[in-house]
């Protein structure tokens, strides 16, 4: 009987650290998975990068010719969101080009992942390519969240 005490009273204490360590609501900031598609009034971004902009850092992934994207392990918590489809303008490369002609260098090699593309360039206002600027924001939750970011032309 003073055995069973002993232990309970050790068993007791040791119990409710472990409820407190754990917490009772969950971990919020366990990562999350988000995807969606991404629009430009109303018909698909088909290439480029979604960016999400959380206290840890910048979180991304490509956007298919579909306009989907998945990002995984961002953590749960409201965030601000970008989008940039410049690394595709054929301009750009053109006048990036122009200018390592002129030095008589060659162009570094192109910012495509091994394996594929960004997609085909669709021209977006710059305001959703600057995290200060863009008006686009996500709350991530633990698990799987779907955000469908709708961008506007001006």
């Amino acid at each position: 009987m003073k055995h069973t005490r002993q232990i309970a009273l050790i068993c007791l204490p040791l119990s409710l650290l472990v409820v407190l360590a754990l917490g009772c609501g969950g971990n919020s900031s366990a990562p999350g998975r988000l995807s969606g598609t991404v629009r430009l009034d109303g018909a698909p971004v088909t290439g480029g990068m979604i960016v999400v902009h959380t206290k840890i850092g910048t979180m991304q992934g490509p956007i298919s010719p579909s306009g989907s994207y998945t990002i995984t392990d961002i953590p749960a918590g409201e965030w601000k969101v970008t989008v940039d489809t410049e690394a595709l303008n054929p301009d750009a490369k053109k006048a990036t080009a122009g200018v390592y002609q002129k030095k008589g260098m060659s162009p570094p090699p192109s910012a495509a992942p091994q394996g594929g593309s960004l997609g085909t360039y669709v021209a977006i206002p710059s305001d959703y390519r600057a995290e200060k600027s863009t008006p686009l924001t996500v709350t991530v939750t633990t698990g799987s969240t779907t955000y469908n970011p709708e961008l506007k032309s001006k």
